[in-house]
């Protein structure tokens, strides 16, 4: 049965990065930006579902991570959250300010996010 959703969650990762290109490609960077935070929340899930069994209800990609790197041997996770955590947390927050702000958002910041989550599945090679 878990092996399902980790696949359903995966699947839905890569469909909502999919649609966060679309997005980017038609210069709609809050709908990409917000597309891309999505994607990463659902995949990191995945990972701890098939780690632990579970994933903590949040839409904290720091918390995500955090998790997940007290659950791996390789020190690869936590290297990657250290380098990359103003990137992180930049599309972290995206999450609530596509939906509740008026600062728009330009389109490198779309193609960073892409590109971050792009980042983030490579990192854990599924």
């Amino acid at each position: 049965m878990r092996l399902n959703e980790i696949k359903n969650l995966r699947e839905k990762a890569r469909s909502f990065l999919s649609q966060a290109e679309e997005a980017l490609k038609n210069n709609a960077y809050d709908v990409s930006v917000f597309l891309a935070d999505i994607s990463a929340q659902l995949y990191l899930k995945s990972i701890l579902l098939e780690l632990i069994g579970d994933y903590p209800r949040t839409h904290s990609l720091r918390m995500l991570l955090g998790e997940i790197s007290r659950h791996v041997k390789s020190s690869e996770v936590r290297e990657f959250m250290r380098v990359n955590r103003a990137r992180i947390t930049a599309l972290e927050d995206a999450y609530f300010t596509t939906r509740y702000s008026i600062r728009p958002f330009e389109k490198e910041d779309a193609e960073d996010a892409v590109r971050l989550v792009k980042e983030i599945m490579e990192l854990f090679k599924t």
